[in-house]
């Protein structure tokens, strides 16, 4: 991968400072008595690069910013230029790589003063990045909005462009020492002005995709791995024993595990269901240490699984809500008339779960809800094939069966083989989406009375 560094230069006459980068490894780096803090970003960043690589830097300025701080004595007095510093920085050993003339890294931008100069500026800086580049900006001079700028366009580039990483955004907060005056009389040495990293306000727009996703899509793969990206060096400096870290995983496990298994139409861990509420309940009570953009998602985390209970067939309905609410209707109607089948069979006391027992088996009685419904309604006139062989179930699941339920089992069973056959064999009906709406209520509504039903029977023998 190849590295950039841009930065804006502004038009102020700066004052030299002692520009101090965070600790790194237990101490900080400073760059003493710059005036620039486009050279220390140069020379915190910049070491070892080679063009060779594909290498670069970028300083922004507008006409006015190259007559009074990119060439010498700028503003009336005799001092160097931001050309000069840098062509000087080309020949110290650590930074030959990028020996070039230090005028190949001025590109002109016009002032921020309008929205179509403003475009201009966007279009520029997006010109300047490649596939595959690492970027580092620096926001720390320019006109009020380029903050703003520099992460929109930042963000516009790592969706168009290939294999983009934002490796560091840096401001230099000279106005933390106070005001110019101020400054210019304290002694040299306690010009210590720190330069901020505001890379993770990236991160927190990576936040705000993964959140989207999950709110309007039910995808749950980007803010699941966000968030174990967050805990994954925690947990490998603690060597697994802290607690948050260890707490934020198995909700990241867990929440990926379930929108997994529903696009999967993986029904037998719908069924099982892993224990999320307990794990964001527990995750909640603590301090979000880790992955703080993560907390406010919880309770809408919360709201989506709200109903979902551990081995209840019961989230059947909850997942096909779950798909139906994000367009994904042949998953809808496959987890739905699936799901149904089994509940069928548990309700006559069948095996419907694939563990530990004959597969065979199991795919020949799950013929049997959508026969008998047929031969219920008048779609077929006696039971054939695989059902036929299990007459007592068949009466069995016909007696908890109405009228009604076996028109929606036939109707589920048709409208899922023309969704999963793309409309080859029966065409797909018009009204196939609106129809999974009242198919879900009704059986809904029927596996509650079968549940009821059983908590009655068991508590006569009790």
């Amino acid at each position: 991968m190849s590295r950039v560094l841009i930065s804006t230069l502004g038009v102020t006459d700066y004052v030299e400072c002692n520009y101090c980068f965070n600790e790194v490894n237990g101490s900080k780096e400073i760059f003493n008595s710059i005036r620039f803090i486009q050279e220390a970003v140069f020379k915190h960043f910049c070491k070892n690069w080679s063009t060779d690589n594909g290498d670069r830097l970028y300083i922004l300025c507008t006409d006015e910013a190259k007559r009074k701080n990119w060439v010498d004595n700028g503003h009336k007095s005799e001092c160097e230029g931001l050309r000069t510093r840098l062509q000087k920085a080309f020949m110290e050993n650590e930074y030959r790589g990028l020996g070039y003339d230090a005028e190949k890294c001025f590109v002109e931008i016009q002032e921020g003063n309008s929205e179509e100069k403003i475009w201009s500026i966007f279009e520029t800086i997006y010109s300047l990045i490649r596939d595959d580049d690492e970027i580092y900006f620096d926001i720390t001079h320019g006109f009020r909005s380029l903050p703003m700028l520099v992460l929109v366009v930042l963000q516009y580039a790592r969706e168009l462009k290939k294999n983009i990483s934002i490796k560091a955004i840096s401001y230099g907060a000279i106005e933390a020492l106070g005001s110019v005056t101020k400054v210019k009389e304290m002694p040299i040495q306690d010009r210590n002005a720190p330069v901020f990293d505001l890379t993770n306000f990236v991160r927190l727009m990576d936040w705000t995709d993964a959140a989207g996703d999950f709110v309007d899509y039910g995808q749950t793969t980007k803010i699941g791995r966000m968030l174990m990206d967050e805990i994954k060096p925690i947990l490998k400096k603690t060597r697994g024993q802290d607690i948050e870290a260890l707490s934020s995983r198995k909700v990241s496990e867990a929440i990926r595990d379930i929108a997994e298994n529903i696009r999967k139409n993986d029904l037998y861990q719908i069924y099982r269901f892993s224990d999320l509420n307990k794990r964001l309940e527990e995750y909640s009570s603590q301090t979000a240490k880790y992955a703080k953009p993560f907390k406010p998602v919880v309770d809408k985390i919360k709201n989506k699984i709200a109903g979902f209970d551990e081995n209840s067939l019961g989230n059947v309905f909850h997942a096909v809500r779950w798909c139906v609410n994000h367009g994904m209707y042949q998953n809808a109607y496959s987890i739905l008339l699936e799901g149904c089948i089994s509940i069928a069979l548990d309700a006559v006391g069948e095996q419907w779960k694939p563990d530990g027992v004959n597969r065979k088996l199991i795919k020949k009685m799950r013929k049997i809800p959508t026969a008998v419904a047929g031969k219920r309604i008048g779609s077929i006139k006696k039971i054939e094939g695989d059902a036929s062989e299990f007459p007592e179930i068949c009466e069995k699941i016909d007696n908890i069966l109405t009228d009604e339920t076996a028109l929606v089992f036939c109707n589920l069973n048709d409208y899922r083989n023309s969704y999963m056959h793309c409309g080859t064999g029966n065409r797909i009906p018009s009204n196939l989406l609106k129809e999974i709406y009242g198919f879900v209520d009704k059986m809904e509504k029927w596996f509650n009375d079968l549940e009821e039903n059983r908590v009655e029977k068991e508590s006569i023998i009790n």
